[in-house]
């Protein structure tokens, strides 16, 4: 075939020599990864508002996605980092026990109206099962308060149902107080609840 010219059934010109070769990685080759911590500091930073970062930051650390100590690690390494003192703020209220923005609003609350910093994410033994609280205080008078604070997800059946249950348990079996606050109620309305619980605390 003269030079210049393709053949046909290859598609490749005939003067072309095409050297291939097999070489055996040294170790696996696996798609480009970025370290957990890094993604949760950038997406809080670049959410479109500061409820949205701190949403995002809290929620992966509260399911266990990343520890607070690697995102502490990440930020002391991006000092320009847009949201870096918020975050940092925000990791201060995590180690405190913070797992929810309604929970971070709730301490804010407390602090705003001089009530003693609440015991966040306490367990109890009932029987064969372990009971989580929130928040707890002790009043003036020495009795145990404690605080839920609801989510969205308490509002499914389930849920709520699973609440009802929980509440009960852990009035009759500890003699506690034990009031409920909505997230929304948090946000829209917190007066009329910070009103009851200074009442429970004779604060």
């Amino acid at each position: 075939m003269a030079r210049g010219r393709t053949n046909a059934r290859t598609a490749v010109r005939s003067w072309l020599r095409v050297h291939t070769a097999q070489v055996t990685a040294s170790r696996p080759v696996t798609p480009a990864t970025a370290d957990v911590a890094e993604c949760v500091i950038h997406a809080g930073a670049w959410a479109p508002t500061d409820g949205q970062a701190i949403l995002i930051s809290l929620s992966a650390l509260q399911q266990g996605i990343v520890r607070i100590s690697d995102v502490e690690a990440a930020l002391r390494m991006r000092v320009n980092l847009r949201r870096r003192q918020l975050m940092r703020c925000l990791l201060n209220e995590a180690s405190e026990g913070v797992q929810s923005n309604a929970e971070l609003q709730f301490r804010k609350e407390c602090a705003k109206r001089g009530f003693p910093p609440p015991r966040l994410q306490n367990r109890h033994s009932i029987g064969s099962r372990h009971r989580y609280t929130d928040a707890e205080f002790t009043s003036t008078t020495g009795r145990l308060v404690m605080v839920e604070i609801d989510g969205v997800g308490h509002m499914e059946i389930g849920g709520w149902h699973a609440d009802i249950v929980r509440h009960n348990d852990l009035a009759a079996q500890t003699g506690a107080v034990v009031l409920r606050v909505s997230a929304q109620q948090l946000r829209d309305e917190p007066d009329r609840f910070f009103d009851r619980l200074g009442q429970a605390l004779n604060f």
